[in-house]
């Protein structure tokens, strides 16, 4: 049970449904049932609709209509405790790839692997981007995803270019360690990005 969905695992699929009430029942936000099953078919449209666009990582959403409620039906993933370096440098390019087109996840990341192959799943707060801070927020997620699954915390793309140019565009001032060590941090992103788009999973 979430915020927009209550999911069952059904054989080898999963189905999100879509409810009226969110995850703390005494909160507000209570919806109506059309209000319900619309929000859930606009999110397995931003999913497909990123899946369209060949993002990495990304799978289709079969988008289901019964009664007053929305389902959204998916294959089923295994979900790990840990991944590979190679694996999260897979969740990178995808988070990345997400960038460059112009959305953000705009929740916690969460992945599940379909055989070795890593999977964005339950996309249901994706949009596209207001500002920076938006791909400021993906990107400290990601960080906090990548301490998680057992590696070391790199900002994504969107994150650290801008910071960086800015950073090189200052005059020559004293030698700060600490902003040097948080720029080494935002270049070991910059390159751990530029791997995964190298890679080409």
């Amino acid at each position: 049970k979430g915020d927009d969905g209550v999911v069952f695992a059904v054989g080898d699929q999963v189905a999100k449904m879509s409810t009226t009430v969110p995850f703390q029942p005494f909160n507000p936000g209570h919806r109506t049932p059309e209000a319900a099953a619309n929000m859930l078919t606009q999110q397995g449209e931003t999913n497909n609709n990123l899946a369209a666009m060949g993002i990495p990582g990304v799978m289709p959403v079969q988008i289901v209509h019964n009664g007053d409620k929305s389902f959204l039906v998916r294959d089923k993933l295994d979900i790990p405790d840990k991944l590979t370096a190679d694996q999260l440098q897979q969740v990178r390019q995808s988070m990345d790839a997400i960038h460059k087109a112009g959305y953000v996840v705009g929740d916690q990341i969460q992945v599940g692997l379909k055989g070795d192959k890593p999977i964005l799943y339950d996309l249901g707060k994706a949009q596209i981007a207001r500002d920076s801070r938006d791909y400021d927020d993906d990107s400290s997620e990601f960080e906090r995803f990548s301490q998680n699954m057992g590696h070391d915390p790199m900002p994504l793309r969107k994150y650290a270019e801008p910071r960086v140019a800015a950073e090189d565009a200052r005059p020559s001032t004293i030698p700060d360690p600490r902003r040097q060590k948080f720029i080494s941090r935002l270049r070991a992103g910059i390159a751990a990005s530029d791997a995964a788009d190298k890679a080409g999973w």
